[in-house]
């Protein structure tokens, strides 16, 4: 996929990294991904929209991280209803905290 975002979001943004991650995959991938590859993980490039999928969070993570190192990655679930949502930013080699929203689920869910 050849979408060029380029949003210059930042790690002070990760609502803005959430929401356009949760676009790309609604408008982008998710008549690709399902039902081929529900249950297994997505890390979405929120920049550049490129994606890539694992049977693990860390293992598509890791894929996208060594493809695109300075990325901003929207990670979920494919075909998983909005249970939490991962953001995860890398930079100068260490994996800044993840931002999660969500989490844990209420209650009353």
């Amino acid at each position: 996929m050849d979408v060029q975002y380029n949003m210059a979001l930042t790690i002070s943004q990760p609502e803005s990294v959430a929401s356009l991650g949760e676009k790309i995959y609604r408008e982008q991938l998710q008549a690709i991904l399902e039902p081929k590859e529900t249950g297994r993980f997505v890390a979405i490039d929120v920049n550049s929209g490129h994606y890539f999928v694992a049977d693990s969070s860390n293992e598509a993570l890791h894929k996208a991280l060594k493809e695109i190192p300075g990325g901003l990655f929207h990670l979920m679930k494919v075909g998983a209803p909005a249970a939490f949502t991962l953001t995860s930013i890398h930079r100068h080699g260490n994996l800044a905290r993840p931002h999660r929203r969500g989490w844990p689920p209420s209650a009353s869910a």
